[in-house]
């Protein structure tokens, strides 16, 4: 069931991670030259640099959900309040892992402390749907949030995802930079159960 579709960016990993960012840099995007540049600024001015996935730890969950809440506490509908359905909806993805769909909360470290925090889904059809995203409010000039999702897609791609869903959402117009290959569209409903 789904009231509407509401249309998305993706990107094409089919080929590997290699060749979309080739794809990146043919078109020109400062992605390519940027994000590994701030990146390396972040080791050399914070310290050493690193990528884990599939954290099971829920403070780190509960990092992310804070950095969201504050990072959109100005808009109407801010879906990151501890008591919103969706926050508890996200807790209870979190702990679901089957072998056929789970939720991966990736995070990027420097040194032990967590800056930045990507919420995914993933499935046995080799999809990967970035959910939600934020960073450390000690760390924007570093673009940890970019960092982490460039990050997740290379790592994805290395285990055989083939494209990865970026979300809408026209507030979100790096997503589209980003994108390669077809836009896709995601049913948005709701399912009530009695």
């Amino acid at each position: 069931y789904h009231k509407k579709l509401v249309p998305i960016s993706a990107v094409d990993l089919s080929m590997g991670y290699d060749a979309y960012w080739r794809a990146l840099r043919e078109r020109g995007s400062n992605f390519v030259e940027r994000i590994p540049r701030l990146e390396r600024k972040l080791g050399k001015e914070r310290g050493r640099v690193t990528l884990q996935d599939r954290i099971v730890d829920p403070s780190a969950l509960e990092s992310l959900i804070r950095w969201k809440y504050d990072q959109m506490i100005d808009q109407p509908d801010n879906r990151f309040s501890q008591e919103h359905w969706f926050t508890r909806f996200l807790r209870d993805l979190f702990s679901t892992r089957f072998p056929s769909f789970q939720a991966v909360l990736s995070g990027l470290f420097v040194e032990d402390r967590l800056c930045s925090a990507l919420f995914s889904l993933s499935s046995t059809t080799r999809i990967l749907h970035a959910y939600a995203s934020s960073y450390d409010p000690e760390f924007p000039k570093y673009s940890p949030g970019m960092t982490i999702l460039f990050k997740a897609l290379e790592r994805a791609a290395a285990d055989g995802v083939v494209r990865a869903d970026l979300g809408g959402g026209a507030s979100f117009r790096y997503k589209y930079r980003m994108m390669i290959g077809e836009p896709g569209d995601l049913a948005v409903g709701v399912v009530v159960s009695g």
